[in-house]
């Protein structure tokens, strides 16, 4: 069963440009295709779901449901439109999500002038128990078909602050959730996921089947 259409939503401090290669790749596989860019450093997470889901519905106002491919925060994003009721999903893959948050939040959000460029949805993907890390942790578990593709790579800036495996912002460990339906991880690191040529198949092959399937095997 083909999905369409398929979002890609980016992560944290990015732009749709960078999903823009992803989608070419989609597009030649024969998925129709929408990048969502948001402004992802201004608004707390409830705002930025609404903001993609009004510019989604217009983009496709006779579509009832959505297949999605999210980076990073863009997976937090997508999670948030769904607890929200904003629109209904297929299938989704997201790569390096923080679905546990991320420890390196957690180390950078006390340097006040971090927190002021990165903004409060940043602060939101924190672990940990007080309002703001809670906000990750109180999403509910997927009701769709999921499939999580984490990285593993050290890197010497944020690794230090991870305590296990990981991709150098997110541990393998907390891109895990509750309900989902496939998980792989693969040798590179968070921020160009995306480009990786096993990732890409992978990815094809979750919103054909539902699974990533020899894809995944041989990714990880």
């Amino acid at each position: 069963m083909m999905t369409s259409p398929v979002v890609l939503l980016h992560g944290l401090a990015r732009n749709g440009a960078s999903m823009y290669s992803l989608a070419r790749y989609l597009r030649d596989a024969g998925f129709e295709t929408l990048v969502v860019s948001y402004p992802s450093r201004r608004d707390p997470l409830s705002s930025l779901a609404s903001k993609v889901s009004i510019e989604i519905h217009a983009n496709f106002p006779k579509v009832d449901r959505f297949s999605f491919v999210t980076h990073s925060m863009g997976g937090i994003v997508l999670r948030t439109m769904v607890a929200d009721g904003l629109l209904q999903v297929q299938r989704a893959v997201m790569l390096a999500p923080p679905n546990g948050g991320s420890e390196v939040v957690n180390g950078l959000r006390r340097i006040p002038f971090v927190s002021r460029i990165m903004g409060p949805a940043f602060l939101q993907l924190s672990v940990g128990t007080d309002a703001e890390a809670s906000w990750v942790s109180g999403l509910p578990c997927p009701d769709f078909e999921l499939g999580v593709i984490a990285g593993r790579q050290w890197t010497p800036f944020f690794s230090p602050l991870l305590p296990g495996p990981g991709d150098g912002k997110v541990t393998v460990a907390s891109t895990r959730i509750e309900g989902m339906s496939d998980h792989q991880v693969v040798r590179t690191g968070h921020t160009w996921i995306m480009g990786h040529r096993l990732v890409k198949a992978s990815i094809v092959a979750f919103l054909r089947n539902g699974s990533f399937g020899n894809a995944g095997r041989r990714a990880d």
